[in-house]
């Protein structure tokens, strides 16, 4: 293995740029635990660490669990004024997203497994079980639009295919026509599903989480070798290009290692019988066996390593006609690097993952977050124009915790110290980027009638808020490992 720090040496960085005096005081070029933990309970105390999720009050049979993506504080406060004055509320409070709600349950098992990290927050160390059978349920209820597919009776598109965006209260999928053919966020409900079954915080003989889990696993495989996902063509993490994207099968690949490292330890196949009315007047139902084992998992790991070793470093590559350009480096990529970290399970090659993370460091850091690739022209709810974009691109803000959690990551792997100085310096960018109001926004979007920036209509937003609490999680696993390294 090549000096691995290397890839990401010599890349000029830019200054802490705090939005927060108050926050700015408590920035440290390094901390202690007992540091951390001051800035931890204080950030608690201001609402920054509180993950929301919908009670369960089996509305129409839903039980609850879905995120609030963008919860709406005290009525009456001034952000709730803005956030339905910019109708963040009815735009994106009764939604749940798939990756927004398994990137809220990364930082929630950190707390299943740390439950200090949640103390004078409203966070529940159990809660993200109940974010996963919320996802697990909302698929299988669906089910009939994977048998339709995988029956041949219709093809897949951005409406026919397993919805990664339903109603966050009834469950019910969303008409509207975005993008939903996302395989990263597929492969993200399949992570945690997986984590989940390896680190024991479910088991498939839980009566309230087997059935619905085992009937998730046999759908999404089945649907994963008919429409050959590892070289399907998906809108990737943005809702933008149909291409096949590297982030997305790094995702599934991520999501598939650690299936089959549950099969293989637990010696299962799963299997699931489903029913299908091809005709509702005949009466009769159609038997469909859906099963899950070893050997179908190890084919579709075989088939997204060979996707991601053709498309190297790369997002996407260009179209053979030329009429569509490569894309080298995209944000979207950090998202199953995260996995990665999180499972300790590298699916490509180190120096692969290492000039990943380099590029992004390089080309799309900004002095207050991160873009997610040059000439984005989305602000968060609506395009602006793409003339005139460069230098002006929405600056996002779980880039830099999402980073500050990879490092530690690679620092706990190394013991290299300048991986953990680089996660000190984007865990301190992530809450330089907090707001006046201590919340993190999903964008800084420069204003043209004032010429400076501000926080999008999204705000808060749980995906940084998740990182945010994650990287706090790993602060606290570097700072033990240093200073067990000093003890030896």
């Amino acid at each position: 293995m090549s000096d691995l720090f290397n890839h990401v040496a010599n890349i000029s960085r830019p200054p802490l740029f705090p939005r927060n005096p108050e926050v700015s005081r408590w920035l440290q070029a390094d901390y202690q635990l007992d540091e951390l933990e001051a800035l931890r309970s204080f950030l608690a105390s201001k609402g920054t660490l509180d993950l929301f999720r919908y009670k369960d009050t089996r509305q129409n049979g839903v039980a609850g669990g879905a995120p609030a993506v963008t919860p709406i504080l005290t009525r009456g406060s001034e952000l709730a004024e803005l956030s339905v004055a910019s109708g963040a509320g009815e735009a994106l409070g009764c939604f749940c997203w798939d990756r927004d709600s398994m990137l809220m349950e990364c930082a929630e098992m950190a707390v299943r497994d740390d439950p200090s990290l949640a103390a004078g927050t409203i966070i529940d160390p159990e809660q993200w079980k109940s974010g996963l059978l919320f996802s697990l349920a909302h698929h299988v209820r669906d089910e009939k639009t994977i048998l339709e597919i995988l029956l041949g009776i219709t093809q897949n598109d951005n409406m026919k295919c397993p919805h990664v965006r339903v109603n966050a209260v009834t469950g019910v999928k969303s008409e509207q026509p975005w993008g939903n053919d996302q395989w990263d966020a597929l492969a993200d409900v399949n992570f945690i599903l997986f984590r989940g079954l390896l680190t024991n915080g479910v088991r498939l003989e839980d009566e309230a989480f087997g059935d619905v889990a085992n009937k998730f696993a046999c759908l999404m495989h089945s649907y994963f070798h008919k429409i050959d996902i590892a070289n399907a063509r998906d809108v990737g993490s943005w809702e933008a290009e149909r291409r096949v994207h590297w982030s997305s099968v790094a995702s599934l690949a991520v999501s598939l290692s650690q299936q089959l490292k549950f099969l293989r330890r637990s010696e299962r196949r799963l299997f699931y019988e489903a029913f299908f009315e091809r005709d509702t007047t005949a009466g009769g139902k159609e038997r469909i066996p859906l099963s899950c084992d070893v050997s179908g998992v190890e084919e579709l790991l075989t088939r997204c390593r060979s996707t991601l070793a053709r498309l190297g470093t790369a997002e996407f590559l260009a179209e053979e006609d030329g009429k569509q350009e490569a894309r080298l480096v995209d944000a979207a990529q950090l998202n199953p690097i995260l996995l990665m970290a999180l499972a300790d399970d590298p699916i490509v090659e180190m120096d692969v993952i290492l000039a990943i993370i380099a590029n992004v460091e390089r080309d799309l850091i900004r002095a207050i977050g991160g873009i997610r690739f040059f000439f984005d022209d989305w602000d968060g709810r609506v395009h602006r124009s793409a003339e005139g974009i460069e230098g002006k691109e929405a600056q996002w803000c779980h880039i830099s915790p999402m980073l500050s959690v990879i490092y530690g990551w690679l620092y706990e792997r190394t013991g290299d110290g300048r991986f953990k100085q680089l996660q000190v310096y984007h865990f301190n960018r992530g809450l330089a980027a907090l707001s006046r109001f201590f919340l993190p926004a999903e964008s800084w979007v420069f204003d043209e009638k004032s010429g400076s920036w501000t926080p999008n209509a999204n705000h808060p937003l749980a995906w940084p808020q998740a990182m945010i609490l994650l990287s706090f999680a790993w602060m606290k696993k570097s700072i033990r490992l240093k200073q067990g390294q000093v003890n030896t």
